[in-house]
């Protein structure tokens, strides 16, 4: 006989006294090994009323099973059932076949597996290509089950048992990308599930008819609730899921910084993902043979600040990095803290040179990184493309360059909230500088000489607008004027082509005069009125 009443105080300790009244209300605090099934899977109220009927769902499950019971032979392996269900479909045997699907992922957008040499070794692996994979585009509003998402899977089971992963096209671009069908076979055709199992020799169990949490898989009869995937490795608060097992870090002597694991004592730091990351790299170089202290925000008690000889480096929060400060990075190449959507704060103090997509959250294109308020770069000299796209949010208001000289395309690309932006050393801009950057009133860049197509595009509420050394050809007028909305922007074009007077009466008539800012209708221009 179940003590519910035990239960009960064990997972109020476990996941918090509002998850355990949730399981208790649901009448699921007698359900055969509970504890461990919650054991980490967080301590949100909203998971889990989500996980109750999952959990239900599993109980009905257990019971049509019994010890002896083995999956029967089914009439139909996994392959034919794929190609029955549009797939071209094929079993996973070597490196080459592993990655023979690349091609039809984006380059943000790639599967761990990609990079995983050793993965068909752990793994049962079945890729399978819907027949006109290479026709079917992405969507603007991407959906995990999706045309675009399901039309190249990647079916993963653990050789051990108990875990099952299908991997989506879109990859981190949607909520749970290796939960493709609920990580339940029979979503993709009726029947898959049995046919894996039989064909493998493997058992795994499926939750269906329910959504999981975000960011939560069940493997191994739990619910595992994470920070972070990277490699098929899942970062929590204080453990790692890998390979079947859990591994919980030693909080007497351990942190969790987001993907990686910090020893306090002796400075060195574990990359349980093993991918080749500049940002481990750049943690190596600040905690190495320092001595490593950790104190307690006096704002936040569940916030620790790392110190490396007294320099905090980090703060985290419940295994999540959230201010992050580098002092020893010079340069950085392409993809620097790409994806770290919850840092709030970044200061790299001697940082010089960074390579493409620096801090671009690219598994988010349509969706803001709402955290970043502080980039602090005092030394940043140059940098590569897309530099800040796409951290359109409402507290990134203001931005210091002191020393940048250039900048590639897509610079700070919808941020369009962002207010104030000093570039006094800026000489040369690629495209889109500033794309859809529409709260910037002040223009000033006093040694601004070369610009892209695009620049400003949807600048339309600048005041001032002071480029004294820009200089544009012809079509550069033409094609910049033609897509700037009126405004002080308008202004300074209307006097800078003076040159080209026919050239910009074709344009202006495209636009709307009355929309111009009052203010800026009464400047003398009597030569192109």
């Amino acid at each position: 006989m179940v003590n519910v009443d035990l239960v009960y105080k064990k997972i109020k300790k476990q996941n918090g006294e509002q998850f355990a009244r949730i399981m208790r209300d649901a009448v699921l605090l007698d359900v055969p090994d509970i504890l461990s099934m919650l054991e980490f899977a967080g301590n949100n109220p909203t998971d889990a009323k989500m996980l109750v009927p999952l959990i239900r769902y599993l109980v009905l499950e257990n019971q049509r099973k019994t010890e002896k019971h083995k999956t029967a032979k089914t009439e139909k392996n996994p392959i034919e059932l794929l190609a029955d269900a549009g797939y071209n479909a094929f079993v996973v045997k070597t490196e080459k076949q592993k990655n023979s699907i690349k091609k039809y992922f984006r380059q943000y957008e790639g599967l761990c597996t990609f990079g995983d040499a050793s993965r068909h070794e752990k793994y049962y692996m079945i890729h399978a290509v819907k027949h006109d994979a290479d026709k079917i585009q992405p969507s603007l509003t991407p959906r995990r089950q999706d045309e675009y998402g399901t039309s190249v899977i990647s079916i993963q089971i653990a050789k051990t048992g108990g875990f099952i992963s299908i991997k989506n096209r879109y990859n981190h671009s949607v909520s749970n990308p290796d939960a493709t069908f609920d990580n339940n076979p029979d979503n993709i055709i009726p029947g898959l599930s049995d046919s894996l199992k039989w064909y493998f020799d493997v058992d795994f169990s499926v939750i269906n008819k329910s959504n999981m949490p975000d960011k939560c898989i069940f493997a191994y009869n739990r619910f595992i609730k994470y920070n972070y995937e990277t490699n098929n490795v899942y970062f929590g608060p204080d453990f790692y899921f890998m390979d079947g097992h859990v591994e919980k870090i030693d909080k007497d002597y351990e942190i969790m910084l987001g993907r990686f694991i910090l020893d306090t004592g002796t400075g060195m730091i574990q990359n349980p993902s093993g991918v080749d990351s500049e940002l481990y790299s750049a943690l190596v170089d600040e905690f190495f043979e320092k001595k490593i202290t950790i104190k307690t925000d006096a704002t936040d008690k569940e916030t620790k600040i790392v110190y490396a000889d007294g320099v905090d480096i980090v703060h985290v929060k419940n295994g999540v990095m959230q201010k992050l400060k580098l002092p020893h990075l010079e340069k950085c190449g392409n993809y620097f803290l790409e994806n770290e959507a919850d840092l709030t704060e970044v200061r790299l103090p001697n940082l010089k040179k960074c390579g493409d997509y620096f801090m671009c959250e690219l598994s988010n294109l349509f969706k803001s990184n709402k955290n970043l308020s502080v980039v602090d770069l005092p030394k940043l000299q140059k940098c590569g493309n897309h530099f800040l796209e796409y951290v359109n949010n409402k507290k990134l208001l203001s931005i210091d360059l002191p020393k940048l000289k250039r900048c590639g395309y897509g610079f700070m690309t919808e941020n369009r909230y962002l207010q104030e932006i000093n570039l006094p050393e800026l000489e040369e801009c690629g495209a889109d500088f500033l794309y859809n950057n529409e709260s910037v009133r002040r223009i000033d860049f006093p040694k601004l000489v070369r610009v892209g197509n695009g620049f400003l595009y949807h600048n339309n509420v600048a005041e001032y607008v002071n480029l004294p050394k820009l200089k544009l050809s012809k079509n550069d007028i033409e094609s910049n004027l033609v897509i700037t909305r009126p405004g002080a922007l308008m202004k300074f074009y209307r006097d800078y082509a003076k040159n080209y007077k026919n050239v910009f009466l074709r344009a202006i008539d495209k636009l709307k005069t009355k929309n111009m800012n009052p203010k800026l209708q009464k400047a003398p221009d009597s030569k192109l009125r």
